[in-house]
């Protein structure tokens, strides 16, 4: 069964975000690869406020090298654990459960059993992880995305990343034509990963592609948020309207399960 998201929304009175919504970052502690004690992941959120990110769903690894560890109780009560930390330090970012979820053919039916989270827990979108070193289409995956509660929208996590993206510039057109979301890195679109990443990046976003932004932290030495820098280098190329519309309109469709982002 998927559970709602009040419960996060229960430990913070002002879920409904005003500024950045940041979907895609590992905030919480001693869980994965992302932050490892408290002290940091408190640090790592008080920066994401500070770049202008007032809500952010936390997305820890699942399945994969993960397996099982990971499992949606553990990152919904980790997701409490640290909004209570938040609000007790007058950080005002309002946090959401959900999952980094590696491609594996079981997971709608761990979603349905509660073994790995949607994203802000509104069963509606999941955020897919693909192996890198191989090339999947489409229709090999998203027929496939549904529960007994409805079909599952699909976020892939940074399509830049992706070497089957790169190598064929009409590859991503195709997971978008077929109804998947794509989103890009922060990161990526300011050079961290490299240039072609950075190239891919940008094209994707430029041509409507990719219609989400967000961080991917981890934490504050090689993989901080760069939310500042990423915001005026997408409005100056870009706009702002598109950037408010990648940055937070898109991201916000999600958080309340909205059909379309």
């Amino acid at each position: 069964m998927v559970s709602d998201s009040t419960q996060s929304a229960q430990s913070n009175p002002n879920p409904a975000p005003r500024g950045i919504l940041d979907m895609h970052c590992h905030l919480l502690p001693g869980i994965d690869d992302g932050p490892e004690t408290m002290d940091q992941a408190v640090a790592l959120c008080r920066v994401l406020w500070r770049e202008g990110v007032t809500a952010a769903i936390a997305t820890p690894h699942q399945l994969g090298r993960y397996a099982l560890d990971n499992n949606a109780a553990r990152v919904r009560e980790a997701t409490v654990a640290l909004q209570q930390k938040l609000n007790e330090r007058r950080i005002g970012l309002t946090l959401y459960p959900g999952g980094e979820v590696r491609l594996d053919d079981r997971v709608s039916r761990l979603i349905e059993e509660a073994s790995v989270n949607t994203l802000a827990d509104r069963g509606t979108h999941v955020l897919i992880e693909l192996p890198p070193e191989l090339v999947i289409e489409p229709d090999a995956l998203l027929p496939r995305m549904a529960t007994s509660l409805g079909p599952l929208k699909v976020v892939l996590a940074h399509v830049e990343r992706y070497g089957c993206f790169r190598n064929d510039s009409a590859a991503a057109r195709r997971w978008f034509d077929a109804g998947a979301i794509l989103q890009v890195n922060t990161g990526s679109l300011l050079g961290i990963f490299g240039e072609a990443e950075q190239t891919c990046a940008w094209n994707l976003l430029s041509q409507g592609v990719a219609t989400i932004v967000a961080s991917d932290a981890h934490n504050l030495t090689n993989r901080p948020p760069r939310w500042g820098d990423a915001m005026r280098r997408i409005t100056a190329r870009l706009g702002a309207p598109f950037a408010h519309r990648v940055c937070f309109e898109n991201p916000a469709a999600i958080l309340h399960g909205l059909p379309s982002a």
